[in-house]
Order: C-alpha cells, then sequence, then structure tokens
C-alpha cells in the first residue's frame, strides 16, 4: 500500500536530515525528481549525469536554495567501475557517509541481463 505524504510535511519534519543520498541520472528526469523528494525531506544530496556544467549548476543552486541542504555533483559515468568507485570514495571523504543509494538509471550499468 503506498500512502502519499505531501512534501511540506516531510520538510518540516526533516525524516532525512543528517543522511546523504547519492542519485545516479540526477541531473533531470526521473532521477532529478527522487533526488528533489530525498532532499525535501531533509537529506543531503549528491547529483550524478550528464549535462552542460552550467545546467548541472542550475540544478544544484536551484536544490539547495528550495530545500536547504547541501547538494554536490559528481559527473560518474555509470558504465566506469573506477568511476563509480571514486565517487563513491569522495561523497564518503567529503560527507562522512552514505546512508541512501538511488539509481533509477541501473539498466545502463548491467545492459546484458535484459538482452
Amino acid at each position: 500500500m503506498n500512502i502519499a505524504i505531501k512534501p511540506e510535511h516531510l520538510a518540516s519534519q526533516g525524516a532525512l536530515a543528517g543522511k546523504v543520498s547519492l542519485v545516479t541520472g540526477s541531473t533531470s528526469g526521473i532521477g532529478l525528481g527522487i533526488a528533489r523528494a530525498l532532499a525535501a525531506a531533509g537529506s543531503e544530496i549528491v547529483l550524478n549525469g550528464f549535462g552542460k556544467p552550467e545546467e548541472v549548476a542550475d540544478v544544484q543552486a536551484k536544490i539547495a536554495a528550495d530545500f536547504k541542504v547541501r547538494v554536490s555533483f559528481s559527473p560518474a559515468d555509470m558504465s566506469e567501475p573506477a568511476a563509480i568507485h571514486e565517487m563513491i570514495e569522495k561523497t564518503l571523504q567529503t560527507s562522512g557517509r552514505l546512508d541512501i543509494l538511488g539509481m533509477p538509471s541501473w539498466r545502463s550499468i548491467f545492459p546484458q541481463h535484459f538482452i
């Protein structure tokens, strides 16, 4: 059963305050929607994906301003294991933790399973 929770209730309660969320493919689309929902609940956000640097910076700034959370960005390519490792390590070094990993783009990492 899904229960609708209004975003303003999440933000006021800070259900995820103190948590760190990394969402792949979060510079647009579904991934961005997930990142915004987590930020609305108070989580620090690590964005990941592709895009023009100025557009990514705008997305970061908007989330930070809208939800008063820290927002960083990693351009790591999810098809490159070393880049993924580096992204996780940097998140742990910078934030000291990683609590939530959202991967709405996971099929692009493991396409051989869907052939």
